[in-house]
């Protein structure tokens, strides 16, 4: 099970992030707002914490009409060390 759901992380958190960084650059608050959920709830579920604080904040911001370009920098750079890590856990689970 712990396998299944760090590949759907894996899956979806590229598409997530592609579509987080398309509504900063639109200055879309909805979709900001709703992409930043969707993160917060899948980097909980891993306990990707940092992530899922950073996702929130955005969520949060986003929800009141604010779109923080720097912040969703910085979502993406968690994103992408839970990757990395999540791939290496991923692959002890296999062997």
């Amino acid at each position: 099970l712990v396998l299944q759901m760090i590949e759907l992380y894996l899956q979806q958190g590229g598409e997530r992030m592609t579509q987080l960084r398309s509504a900063v650059a639109a200055s879309d608050a909805r979709q900001v707002e709703r992409t930043a959920h969707a993160i917060k709830s899948s980097a909980g579920n891993l306990g990707v914490l940092a992530l899922q604080r950073v996702a929130e904040a955005l969520e949060v911001l986003a929800a009141q009409g604010v779109v923080d370009a720097e912040l969703a920098g910085r979502a993406a750079a968690e994103y992408e060390a839970s990757e990395a890590h999540l791939r290496r856990v991923a692959a002890e689970l296999r062997a």
